[in-house]
């Protein structure tokens, strides 16, 4: 795993520092979400849990990484995989709290809310998170669609990527991934606002009423347990806090720190 890895921005340096990185993730995620018991839903019986890590070159799926769901290893045990971008990890771009969220909490309705905890969960337990723009926090976003549009359309890129289109795949009770077949940016901007979308859930709700929504949420229907009125009214009164939240960041400084982690992959693989 580690052979022929360039740890130079990465937040541990050798096998025992990512295991104590791996440990005390594991540890504030399950606090974070109230989910000490989570291994018992894949198996009553399990004591232990083998993770096998693989860092490879995951580029040409687009994604920093992936977590397959545990599965029963032997009668009291689990084991599950998780992989991360090598790319992503010699930048020092955060992948593993993102994926280990999915380990602890596992499948919900929405692949939506799925990834917005992961997101959320990356940012609060590493302190950025693995989205384009980690160093802001995802409600200072708002103009980025405009300046994504402009430049592909400088680029000859035929086909806008749409707010409203976005907006309405957010916390929408969908398993499948809009935009994995889709432009890289607007697969980002999907998982951006994912997490703005969650982290307002859980500062506006509280974090217990939407681990109840994401545990035993089986469709839209089930934001009855935040709102009167669903889904559409959770949806309406977050687009109403997005569009009075006063942006603290220009939407050039946002844009910037795309091109600062792309230049620190560019310097890492010309070694």
């Amino acid at each position: 795993m580690w052979q022929g890895l360039n740890l130079t921005y990465a937040d541990y340096g050798n096998e025992e520092e990512f295991e104590r990185k791996f440990h005390n993730a594991v540890q504030k995620i399950t606090g974070l979400t109230g989910n000490a018991d989570w291994y018992t839903k894949y198996n009553p019986k399990a004591v232990y849990i083998r993770v096998l890590i693989k860092i490879a070159d995951m580029s040409y799926r687009s994604i920093g990484g992936q977590c397959d769901l545990p599965i029963v290893d032997a009668a009291d045990g689990l084991f599950t995989t998780v992989y991360m971008d090598k790319d992503m990890q010699e930048a020092g771009q955060p992948t593993l709290e993102h994926e280990l969220t999915h380990m602890i909490c596992g499948e919900t309705f929405s692949n939506s809310l799925m990834d917005g905890l992961a997101e959320y969960c990356e940012r609060q337990v590493a302190g950025k998170s693995n989205s384009t723009f980690s160093v802001y926090p995802a409600d200072d976003l708002l103009k980025v669609i405009e300046k994504y549009n402009a430049a592909e359309e400088e680029a000859g890129v035929t086909g806008k990527i749409s707010l409203e289109e976005i907006m309405d795949k957010i916390g929408a009770g969908e398993k499948e991934y809009p935009y994995k077949d889709v432009s890289k940016e607007a697969n980002h901007l999907w998982y951006i606002y994912s997490e703005s979308f969650v982290t307002w859930l859980i500062n506006t709700y509280g974090m217990e009423k939407v681990m109840d929504l994401y545990n035993n949420g089986q469709s839209e229907e089930d934001y009855e347990k935040l709102e009167t009125g669903g889904y559409a009214a959770v949806k309406e009164k977050w687009k109403t806090y997005l569009s009075e939240y006063e942006q603290q960041n220009s939407t050039e400084d946002i844009l910037a720190e795309q091109e600062v982690i792309a230049q620190q992959i560019k310097e890492i693989k010309l070694r």
